[in-house]
């Protein structure tokens, strides 16, 4: 089975393991609120009223109600895993309130054709967990980054949060299998060099009930700024995850989730296998 397939057969695995079980018997549900608080600032700096947003690898629709409180006009969801899509059409079109529009694309969001999918050009593009799944090669990350840069409008923003290869690498000493605080493993199948890009760099990450194995790649920061340079984007913000949230722990909206989110040592180190990032097309 080919990665993209597998990462297919693993969302609508879970698509339908989430309708099985309540979000409030998951072990990680601190670690889930946490990130949702993350994203939730991350899409009130980028996305303004009345914009035309793509969410990529939307997956079950869990960013539809924070988009709905920030008033976009319309906002595209784009998913591989048909279950997972209509999950989130189910979950968009069962509010009781809808101010805005919203289109549900079945579709690899990383094949080359993002320009055939989203006929128009748009405001912001947020790709949220998922980035890592587009570094099987040189070749599939610059066509990805060239559509998304295509589709946005002068000083449009490509933005979210993305796996930090040089984290993992950290974690498993560049080729080992590590397990973290009994909550996640990572399997590096290869000694990794650290003068290596990673690209196409292969490992497996599991949380049970959450993530079974599925195929991901290495992303370095470096090679991930430098990609994004080289597509024609600036970059504005790429920070660790844990960085980014100790510097946005203000406002109400901390404050409500404060309680909700307090992580334990494991959740808070595998939090730091990720990184915020924002970059934007050129203005002119």
């Amino acid at each position: 089975m080919n990665p993209e397939k597998e990462v297919e057969k693993h969302y609508d695995t879970q698509a339908r393991l989430s309708l099985q079980q309540s979000r409030r018997e998951s072990p990680y549900i601190s670690l889930r609120n946490f990130h949702n608080w993350v994203k939730n600032i991350i899409l009130a700096r980028c996305v303004r009223e009345g914009d035309v947003v793509v969410d990529l690898c939307s997956g079950k629709g869990g960013d539809i109600h924070k988009l709905e409180n920030l008033r976009p006009r319309k906002a595209y969801f784009i998913d591989i895993s048909p279950e997972s899509v209509a999950e989130s059409k189910r979950r968009f079109f069962s509010r009781t309130r809808k101010n805005y529009e919203g289109v549900f694309i079945t579709g690899d969001c990383f094949d080359g054709t993002l320009d055939k999918k989203i006929l128009e050009q748009v405001d912001s593009v947020s790709c949220q967990f998922s980035l890592h799944y587009a570094f099987s090669s040189e070749e599939r990350i610059s066509g990805v980054l060239r559509n998304i840069h295509d589709i946005l409008v002068p000083g449009g923003l490509f933005f979210g949060v993305c796996a930090d290869g040089d984290r993992v690498l950290e974690a498993t000493e560049y080729g080992k299998v590590q397990k973290i605080s009994g909550l996640c493993t990572l399997v590096l199948p290869r000694l990794v060099s650290p003068h290596e890009s990673g690209v196409g760099v292969e490992y497996k990450f599991y949380m049970k009930d959450l993530v079974e194995g599925c195929p991901e790649y290495i992303v370095r920061r470096r090679v991930f700024e430098d990609s994004v340079k080289s597509a024609g984007f600036r970059v504005l913000e790429c920070c660790g995850l844990w960085e980014f949230s100790q510097k946005a722990k203000s406002g109400d909206l901390w404050r409500k989730v404060h309680s909700q989110c307090v992580l334990s040592l494991g959740e808070r180190a595998i939090s730091g296998l990720y990184f915020v990032f924002c970059v934007q097309k050129d203005k002119r």
